[in-house]
């Protein structure tokens, strides 16, 4: 036989007998249950710096899931709107998360898996890899240091940076559950840095930005008023 399960949650039996003109056999049962699938892919930083900050991470909804795992390599804490992990282990409803790093390793890696009442699904996985080590340079200003006012604002923020290193910049703008809104990138080659963004048609709420230089990455929340 080939069953078609339905797309929410459940859990029961398939049984079945045998019958002929002398009567039926004894019932065979199996057991079934709606564990979620497996995530299709992590999107964010493969390449990560060992005790960088604001890594952000996304997976797109699983059928089925009620809530999602996130494990980070030891030492590392994960933030997402209920808080963050005291540990490298996060339960969360949220499919998009920030990691905080501690030591990253040839051999550290991400994971994911989806829950609901029934189970867990696989995990799913993402490679890291240690980013090459970076010569700190006189009068060179990293993202850490990089300023957004107003925030929280009616629409328009705007970013400063003195001194930047040389380069394109990228912005990547995602909602609360990991939706990417729009990505520009930005060529910089002067001494200082100024870019007005522009969010005055998106709706109220929390929106988290990423940006990339060429030698650093930085996750910043931003509040659309």
């Amino acid at each position: 036989i080939l069953v078609n399960f339905p797309s929410t949650n459940f859990s029961g039996t398939i049984s079945v007998t045998a019958t002929n003109a002398c009567g039926s056999s004894a019932i065979r049962s199996r057991a079934v249950k709606a564990v979620p699938t497996v995530a299709t892919t992590i999107n964010g930083n493969a390449i990560v710096c060992s005790n960088s900050n604001g890594n952000a991470y996304n997976i797109m909804s699983i059928l089925s899931a009620t809530n999602y795992t996130w494990t980070g390599p030891s030492g590392s804490h994960i933030t997402a709107s209920n808080g963050t992990s005291a540990a490298n282990i996060l339960t969360t409803n949220d499919t998009a998360v920030t990691m905080n790093f501690g030591v990253v390793t040839a051999t550290s890696k991400l994971y994911v898996r989806a829950n609901n009442p029934c189970g867990s699904g696989s995990l799913k996985s993402l490679s890291l890899s240690l980013c090459s080590p970076v010569t700190t340079l006189n009068n060179i200003s990293s993202l850490n240091s990089l300023e957004v006012s107003p925030n929280p604002s009616a629409g328009f923020f705007t970013f400063t940076l003195n001194e930047p290193v040389n380069g394109n910049y990228s912005f990547t703008l995602y909602d609360m559950i990991g939706k990417r809104l729009f990505s520009e990138v930005l060529k910089v080659n002067e001494k200082s840095f100024y870019h007005l963004l522009d969010l005055s048609k998106m709706e109220a709420g929390i929106y988290l930005l990423t940006i990339s230089s060429p030698l650093e990455n930085k996750t910043i929340k931003l509040i659309k008023k």
